[in-house]
C-alpha cells in the first residue's frame, strides 16, 4: 500500500523524509571508519563496468533516468542501514553512501559514468575552494570547485537531537542532489540560488521514495520531519531571488513532495522563475 503523502504534505511536510532511522532491529549497529576533517571517498556499490561515457551536461538526462514504478520488483540499492549503534559521523556516512549508490544505479542504466563527490565530514575548521575555511558555525554545502560535499558534525548533531535522524539523512540527500546538479552542468545555467535549491529539494524526494519503496519508511520519520517546518524555508521576508535563498517552506514542501510523489527524477526540472516567483 502506498503512503498517502499527499494527506502528510496537506498537513505540513517540509523538507524531507526517509527512513530506516532509529531503532532498527536488523541493524548490525557496526559503524564505519570515518575520520573527521578528511577529504575521503564515499562509499558507493561497484560502478557498471559500460556505463564509461560522460554524462551530457544537460539536466535533459534526467528523463532517462528509471522510475520507481518501472523498477518495480528489480533489485534496488542496498537496503539502508538504521542509526542503532552508529554515531553521528558514521550515520552521515552510510547515509551518504545510500544516496551516491542510486543516484550512480540511474546514471549507469542510462549508461553513463558516475563520479561521486568527495566526502568530507567534520568537527574543526576545514579549507574549501568556496570561501576559504569551512567550520562548525556554517551548515552543508557542496562545493563545486572541489567537487566536495562539506557535512559539519554539529550541524547534524543539532538537527537530530530535536528532529531525529530522518533529517539527518534528506539533509544529506539534498547536497547529493547538489553534485547530480553539477554533473549535468545546472550550475552553469543563467539561474537564480532558488532554482538550484527547489531541484535540489525535489531530486532528494526522489531518494527518499526509494527508502519508502524498500519498506523502510516508518511513521515515526514523518513526525520527524514535521518538525522542520519552522526551519526548512526562508523567511518570508526574503525576496525569492535573493543571493542564496532557497525558497520559503510552502515552496520547498511542494518541491520534496513533487519528487516523492513522482518517484522520477524526470518529474524535478529546473522550476521556471515565474513559477517560484507567483508561490
Amino acid at each position: 500500500m502506498r503512503l498517502p503523502l499527499a494527506s502528510v504534505v496537506a498537513l505540513a511536510l517540509a523538507l524531507g523524509v526517509v527512513a530506516g532511522c532509529g531503532d532498527d532491529e536488523d541493524s548490525d549497529g557496526g559503524g564505519t571508519e570515518v575520520v573527521l576533517n578528511e577529504p575521503a571517498a564515499v562509499d558507493v556499490d561497484p560502478a557498471d563496468e559500460d556505463a564509461t561515457e560522460p554524462p551530457p551536461e544537460t539536466v535533459d538526462v534526467l528523463d532517462e533516468f528509471t522510475a520507481l514504478r518501472q523498477a518495480e520488483g528489480q533489485p534496488s540499492v542496498p537496503a539502508i542501514r538504521g542509526s542503532a549503534g552508529l554515531t553521528v559521523p558514521d550515520w552521515m556516512h552510510v547515509v551518504n553512501g545510500d544516496v551516491a549508490s542510486y543516484w550512480q544505479q540511474q546514471f549507469n542504466t542510462a549508461g553513463y559514468r558516475f563520479e561521486p563527490a568527495v566526502e568530507l565530514i567534520y568537527d574543526g575548521r576545514v579549507p574549501t575552494e568556496c570561501g576559504g575555511t569551512a567550520s562548525q558555525r556554517g551548515g552543508p554545502f557542496y562545493c563545486t570547485l572541489d567537487e566536495t560535499i562539506f557535512l559539519p558534525v554539529r550541524f547534524f548533531e543539532d538537527t537530530a537531537n530535536p528532529f531525529g535522524d530522518a533529517a539527518v539523512a534528506i539533509v544529506i540527500a539534498h547536497e547529493e542532489a547538489h553534485r547530480v546538479q553539477d554533473l549535468l552542468g545546472v550550475f552553469d545555467q543563467p539561474i537564480i540560488s532558488a532554482q538550484l535549491e527547489l531541484q535540489a529539494d525535489c531530486l532528494a524526494g526522489v531518494w527518499a521514495r526509494t527508502v519508502y519503496e524498500r519498506g523502510l519508511l516508518e511513521e515515526g520519520d514523518i513526525g520527524e520531519i514535521l518538525g522542520l517546518v519552522d526551519i526548512a524555508g526562508d523567511s518570508p521576508e526574503t525576496p525569492i531571488n535573493a543571493p542564496g535563498a532557497h525558497g520559503n517552506s510552502a515552496l520547498r514542501q511542494d518541491f520534496f513532495a513533487q519528487g516523492y510523489d513522482g518517484g522520477d527524477p524526470s518529474s524535478c526540472p529546473v522550476p521556471r522563475k515565474r513559477e517560484i516567483k507567483n508561490a
